[in-house]
């Protein structure tokens, strides 16, 4: 059992206060040897410079208006400027994926090699911002002296939002938010779903921007004599016929993962045939069986 703080002061220990975010690095990581990450940077006051969004969340994936970023000038600069000299810096990390979003950035990054002695991601990740602030600041600058139209790098209006320019060489200030978050990929299957995720955020932001309903947050929801809190599209619950999508990690009698047994593809494609027919499926999709279906 965990020592609560109340615990802690009456044996005369000074708690330290815990700081919950998604900055802290894994312990147990050597972020200085090999190793495949998904790494998100996010805009400072989280303003849209990268770009706008655009398309229609109904048009098909290979058309020409499926949901899609167009970049401002800014955007353009970090995609064909700041991201190759990762690699050409660091020729150890190599680019895999990078997912341009209004105002963050994910990037799909392998460590094929290991680092430099004293050398760790954090420090490529740091130059690689630094970078990026430059190229903000000198397209600023010369949006300001109207030899070129920055676009939303320059302060103007990006997405309803108003961009603030950096104010003079003394105090320019950084473009991202201090730190970043890294997701660590080793298990089989995340790569796949770490890409389809990154090829997916348009789709999903335009989604949540037009579709609010799909995506509704409620934390006081009854049904019957319960209390639940739910997250999705609660419209759902609505509907009559509903069936509970669970799955157990290994299967009982053989000890297989449930995936790998005959009677689990039985139950999902019996599971798919109704939901095509308009059966909802209710699954908090913990377990590979569970995912699958879902």
């Amino acid at each position: 059992m965990p020592t609560s703080k109340e615990e802690l002061i009456r044996r005369g220990l000074t708690p330290h206060p815990i700081k919950h975010n998604q900055h802290r690095r894994a312990e147990w990581q050597d972020y200085g040897g090999r190793g495949l990450y998904m790494v998100t940077l996010c805009v400072e006051g989280r303003h849209p410079v990268f770009g706008r969004l655009e398309g229609d969340i109904k048009a098909r994936r290979d058309a020409a208006d499926f949901p899609h970023i167009v970049p401002s000038a800014l955007g353009c600069a970090i995609l064909n400027e700041e991201l190759p000299k990762i690699h050409h810096f660091t020729p150890e990390v190599e680019l895999w994926q990078a997912a341009l979003m209004p105002d963050h950035l994910h990037l799909l990054l392998f460590v094929a090699a290991p680092l430099p002695e004293g050398k760790k991601l954090g420090d490529v990740i740091r130059g690689f911002k630094g970078g990026c602030s430059r190229a903000w600041w000198r397209l600023t600058a010369l949006d300001s002296a109207g030899t070129t139209a920055a676009g939303a790098a320059a302060g103007t209006a990006v997405a309803g939002a108003e961009v603030p320019a950096p104010s003079g060489a003394v105090h320019r200030r950084p473009l991202f938010e201090p730190n970043y978050h890294d997701r660590i990929i080793k298990r089989a299957g995340m790569l796949d779903n770490i890409k389809r995720y990154m090829n997916d955020n348009p789709l999903r932001a335009l989604m949540r921007r037009q579709l609010p309903h799909l995506l509704e947050r409620r934390l006081h929801l009854r049904i019957g004599t319960h209390h639940y809190a739910a997250f999705g599209a609660l419209f759902l619950l609505k509907r009559a016929e509903k069936e509970q999508v669970f799955y157990h990690r290994r299967d009982k009698a053989t000890g297989l993962p449930t995936e790998q047994t005959e009677a689990y593809h039985r139950s999902r494609e019996r599971q798919l045939a109704e939901a095509r027919e308009g059966v909802v499926l209710v699954s908090p999709a913990i377990s590979t069986g569970e995912k699958l279906v879902i």
